[in-house]
């Protein structure tokens, strides 16, 4: 029976593509049946998937999304393909997930570029994926903790929640991108008021010029 491994994010989606929850997180569960891409990619259609834990921690990330991320062990794949050091099958079954110890050995094995200093920075690893996991966090403290420094420092901003880190930079370059439009408009209007101010005949009042009439 062939094993493999597949890393979702700590919500249950594609740490790559993001999207929707693949499912509600009961188990077993069988990946819906999707088209294999048959080309010599690494990367292409279908379910990706990896014959190491290590490997596949390595691709998706400890915390792509700022939390630990998942993994889980998949066998019964159909249709599989082997492209590099990533595999993809059409469905498979998710069996159970990773075990503590099974990532702990996972992150000591790819820890192994670091040389003799493999161990510290695997065991920091690990403290940052538990860390990750907020274990003393009080959700609803949050807000009033933000207000508390906002108004410290005399700011008027709005304490507002997102769903997810995407959700959080598209609205960060939705402001930014307001902020441009707004800078670009005062600055076009500063040229206007100057283009005015050279073209109007000799005898106009200077001084109305310098004060912007």
């Amino acid at each position: 029976m062939t094993y493999l491994w597949k890393v979702l994010t700590h919500d249950l989606r594609s740490p790559i593509q993001y999207g929707e929850p693949l499912w509600n997180g009961a188990l077993p569960f069988r990946l819906p049946r999707v088209t294999v891409d048959p080309g010599p990619d690494e990367c292409a259609a279908g379910w990706n998937l990896c014959d190491r834990l290590s490997t596949a921690l390595v691709i998706a990330g400890l915390w792509p999304t700022g939390r630990p991320s998942r993994a889980f062990l998949i066998d019964e794949p159909e249709n599989l393909l082997v492209r590099g050091n990533k595999l993809r099958c059409s469905t498979a079954r998710v069996v159970r997930e990773a075990t503590e110890q099974e990532i702990a050995e996972a992150i000591l094995e790819f820890s192994a570029a670091f040389g003799v200093h493999q161990a510290v920075m695997a065991t920091q690893q690990a403290a940052w994926r538990k860390a990750l996991t907020r274990p003393t966090q009080e959700q609803a403290s949050i807000p009033a903790f933000l207000q508390e420094a906002l108004t410290a420092r005399h700011l008027s901003w709005a304490v507002r929640q997102f769903d997810s880190t995407q959700e959080a930079w598209a609205a960060q370059e939705a402001w930014e991108a307001r902020a441009a439009r707004a800078a670009w408009a005062a600055r076009a209007a500063g040229e206007a008021r100057a283009a005015r101010c050279t073209l109007s005949p000799p005898a106009r009042d200077k001084r109305a010029c310098r004060h912007g009439a």
